[in-house]
């Protein structure tokens, strides 16, 4: 559990870098299912707020939540991991020329081997979908679907 506040003045800019005022607050679970498999839940909800120098007019205000959902089971030197998303960003400003709106969930699978003790290979197929209605201005459908397919080795010092 746990609350973030940057304590940022979303009146400022310096620089042509504005202010951004951000809090958000936390709550996550974990829960050992037997010896090799976990359930973890995280929730999240902030807003995020910039504003004119005189702070008479919201540039930016929106509201924005998360969940998710993990399941992961560890088996000697793999790891498995089953994750569900659901997402949402409220444009509460009144700039409708920049709709920030969103909703959307998301899976991932996910497959990690420990080769050594500090090298690791990982295949993971991510899967989001989201509406945004602001992808008209640039011609495109507001519900769209992306998929992706990574494969890394990493190493760690």
């Amino acid at each position: 559990m746990g609350y973030y506040d940057n304590q940022a003045d979303p009146k400022i800019v310096k620089n042509n870098q504005w202010g951004w005022l951000t809090t958000f607050s936390h709550l996550g679970l974990q829960w050992p299912v037997n010896e090799e498999v976990r359930l973890i839940a995280q929730y999240l909800t902030g807003n995020t707020l910039m504003q004119t120098r005189s702070g008479s007019r919201d540039l930016v205000n929106n509201d924005y939540s998360s969940f998710y959902l993990m399941l992961v089971r560890q088996a000697g030197a793999n790891q498995y991991s089953f994750r569900v998303e659901d997402f949402e960003v409220q444009d509460l400003d009144q700039i409708t020329s920049d709709n920030n709106n969103e909703s959307g969930n998301a899976l991932t699978l996910s497959y990690r081997h420990q080769l050594s003790s500090h090298l690791f290979s990982h295949l993971e197929y991510l899967w989001i979908n989201s509406d945004r209605p602001s992808r008209e201005v640039f011609n495109q459908v507001n519900d769209y679907t992306e998929q992706q397919f990574t494969v890394a080795l990493r190493y760690y010092f």
